[in-house]
């Protein structure tokens, strides 16, 4: 309890970030609206969510409300809009405020950064600073990159720390609202050998972003790459291979849908590896649900149906990225009471899982804010657990990741395990 009493205080003061003597730049007709866009999505919050304060108490949702609505006089329509970000980001993971919506245009570097448990590292960026990949961030405006991730903190939305963890990386590439968080867009890189490059980017919309970076959710998960072997398909639903040197069935579950771009349906892939774990028997099963942002509840049925059957331990990869659906998926799995063991990060989201949200538009601003409107919670009743823990913690770091290697997967294959 004093943890929760602790960082809902460090949320509060992460609201007046303006709080400082500053002249009145909005016109009365738009501080007006602006207000009547506050007082909407307030009234939405209250209507549409479940059960709002879940995460915390209503206090702090008044307080920021009532923060930002004093504020408004002397702020900029861009430090309003990111105002409105950091009140979505207050309800849980599946609300939120889309930076990039028309509404609100707000632009990113061409770059993608990603937290390791060595530090903030370039992982992939378009032509004109390709040379930055596999740089390290050392400071992010004046700050460094460690004081400026926590200033960017309430800009999140998310279900814990994990999940803060996956969100932090692309705040921390838009240039608005670094400068509304009171960080100067610019960056000092140290690459592999040492060398410090100071850099100022130039911008790009949303859709010249994924000229480049083509799929939308790799703004915050990780891309294809060669190597490691379970980094080759992060763009397939669902996937597996036999090892044979370790002798064992490795399945790759992406995303919570019932077929595969390649058109693959969920029975079919179950029963292709049903025949497959006959005919080798392998001495281990390996499920990886690292990378699974969540999808449809309704699908999963027939893989979990197998997976409860399998007299073999399952060893379950999970992560940061395994999300909504993906939880729930591994919560259906322990009440059938496979013989499950987790390696690798705590999950993104806990069991309690509040989502299928309804999109509301504010009046005046025309910003969408979507909410979620259902209690899409599977887990046994006091079941509060905040994420999934790992029995193994494997926490990635930018060394192995650049590597190609894979410390989870190696893990699990140890003798230690």
């Amino acid at each position: 309890m004093l943890r929760k009493i602790i960082f809902c205080l460090i949320l509060l003061a992460a609201f007046p970030v303006f709080a400082q003597e500053r002249v009145t730049v909005q016109t009365d007709e738009a501080i007006t609206a602006w207000r009547e866009d506050l007082a909407r999505l307030e009234s939405a919050m209250q209507e549409i969510h479940p059960n709002l304060y879940w995460r915390f108490p209503q206090t702090v949702f008044q307080q920021a409300f009532a923060e930002l609505d004093a504020q408004i006089p002397t702020l900029t329509d861009e430090q309003i809009k990111t105002g409105i970000i950091r009140l979505g980001a207050l309800v849980d993971g599946h609300s939120f405020v889309d930076p990039f919506q028309p509404a609100i245009g707000f632009h990113l570097f061409p770059l993608q950064l990603y937290l390791f448990a060595d530090g903030l590292y370039v992982i992939d960026a378009d032509a004109a600073y390709a040379h930055l990949i596999g740089g390290r961030v050392a400071t992010i405006g004046e700050l460094s990159a460690e004081d400026a991730l926590d200033r960017l903190r309430p800009v999140v939305n998310s279900e814990n720390e994990m999940s803060v963890r996956f969100g932090l990386p692309l705040f921390a590439i838009i240039p608005e609202v670094l400068r509304a968080q009171e960080i100067t867009p610019s960056y000092i890189i140290e690459l592999p050998d040492g060398e410090r490059l100071s850099i100022a980017p130039e911008a790009q919309t949303l859709r010249d972003y994924l000229r480049w970076h083509p799929v939308p959710h790799w703004l915050i998960s990780l891309r294809p790459r060669p190597e490691p072997l379970p980094m080759r398909h992060t763009d397939e639903n669902f996937w597996y291979t036999y090892l044979a040197i370790e002798d064992a069935l490795y399945l790759q579950f992406n995303h919570v849908s019932g077929r595969t771009q390649s058109g693959q349906n969920l029975t079919q892939f179950v029963q292709a590896v049903t025949a497959e774990y006959e005919a080798r028997s392998p001495q281990q099963v390996v499920v990886d649900v690292r990378h699974n942002l969540g999808g449809d509840n309704s699908t999963y049925g027939p893989l979990l149906d197998w997976l409860s059957t399998v007299p073999t331990r399952i060893h379950v990869i999970i992560g940061r990225y395994t999300f909504s659906a993906a939880v729930n998926f591994l919560v259906e799995l322990e009440l059938r009471d496979a013989d499950v063991r987790y390696v690798g990060e705590p999950t993104g989201s806990g069991p309690r899982v509040y989502a299928t949200a309804r999109t509301i538009t504010l009046p005046n601003s025309r910003i969408a804010v979507a909410i979620s409107a259902r209690d899409d919670t599977i887990a046994a009743p006091g079941d509060e657990r905040r994420w999934i823990e790992p029995d193994v913690l494997v926490v990635p770091t930018a060394a192995d990741f650049f590597a190609g290697v894979d410390a989870a997967l190696a893990a699990i294959f140890a003798e230690t395990i």
